[in-house]
């Protein structure tokens, strides 16, 4: 077999464009189907995070779990900022609607448990608080006995825009 003098062997410009275009296009959808992913990773963390410690204050609750030297009349949440939230507790000598919300002043402030940062990039709505009274228990939004159907809405949002709400109904079910 006789090889001749012009068979070239490699390939085109134009093939070699079609190629770099191929992998600089399959770069950009997994960089940026990454990038969402971390977002809707974060989001579900907040928003897990947030029922957990709803359901928290709602079992401390109905277990009637001392604070020593406290006795709670209940537990709660509150939004403290658009970036964190309070798990509290009240004592009694707090006069309603006071003792079922919570209060950051004297005569007799809350007591927190913890303060609770949101992961970078999720805000939650303000001005909402949520308490349980036992032992049923009872439930209160922002300091007003909850109607039987009522319920509050936790809305966690991310900077992209992604969002979900967490709902807390009066008969304690709390669902995402």
């Amino acid at each position: 077999m006789v090889v001749g003098k012009n068979q070239n062997k490699g390939f085109t410009l134009v093939e070699m464009l079609v190629v770099i275009f191929i992998m600089v296009l399959f770069s950009v959808l997994v960089i940026s189907a990454y990038g969402n992913g971390q977002q809707k990773y974060a989001l579900n963390s907040a928003v897990q995070k947030l029922a957990a410690d709803l359901h928290s204050a709602q079992n401390l609750a109905l277990s009637g779990t001392a604070q020593a030297p406290d006795t709670p009349v209940g537990y709660g949440i509150h939004v403290k900022t658009a970036t964190q939230y309070v798990l509290f507790y009240n004592i009694a000598g707090m006069n309603p609607p006071d003792q079922y919300r919570y209060r950051s002043n004297p005569p007799v402030p809350s007591k927190e448990i913890g303060t609770i940062n949101l992961s970078s990039g999720a805000t939650v709505n303000l001005a909402n608080d949520v308490f349980f009274t036992p032992p049923d228990p009872t439930t209160y939004f922002n300091g007003s006995p909850a109607a039987s159907g009522d319920s509050l809405n936790f809305t966690i949002t991310m900077t992209g825009g992604l969002s979900q709400t967490i709902t807390v109904y009066t008969n304690g079910r709390i669902e995402f």
